[in-house]
């Protein structure tokens, strides 16, 4: 991959195309066009088919299951901002309670999860965020 990268005379002699920040920030970059104009499962067959071997062999997803952190991430990158939680409504008694918790993200997406614990309501919620905004990446014209 390095000998497409277009560097400058310093840069040149300096070592560049050895560097390992530049060589990690081409393919993150060249993941990022991946990504943008093929979506999420396409991006990561391409990272897994070039990663498969540093995995264990029952290692079955790159793909964390922590849908805040991967939503709070992308928010903060793209928009600028967090998402908002807040709780809806509890149900049920003590020992079996159940959780509405509502997400916005920039009055972009508005969404609703449902758990057995806080958490999971907003875990939900996220990971149905993450589906919305990746509608919208993918056809950003959609109004």
């Amino acid at each position: 991959m390095e000998h497409y990268l277009l560097l400058g005379k310093s840069e040149l002699l300096d070592g560049g195309r050895k560097k390992s920040s530049i060589l990690a920030n081409t393919y993150e970059a060249v993941l990022g066009a991946v990504y943008m104009d093929t979506g999420f499962d396409c991006a990561l067959k391409v990272v897994q088919g070039h990663l498969d071997t540093y995995f264990p062999s029952g290692t079955t997803s790159l793909h964390s299951d922590d849908y805040k952190s991967i939503l709070q991430e992308l928010t903060q990158r793209t928009l600028g901002t967090s998402p908002d939680y807040q709780v809806l409504e509890e149900f049920g008694p003590d020992h079996d309670k159940r959780f509405q918790v509502s997400l916005t993200v920039s009055e972009k997406v508005k969404v609703v999860g449902w758990g057995k614990s806080k958490k999971k309501a907003e875990q939900e919620a996220a990971k149905k965020a993450l589906e919305e905004l990746s509608i919208q990446i993918q056809t950003p014209n959609n109004q």
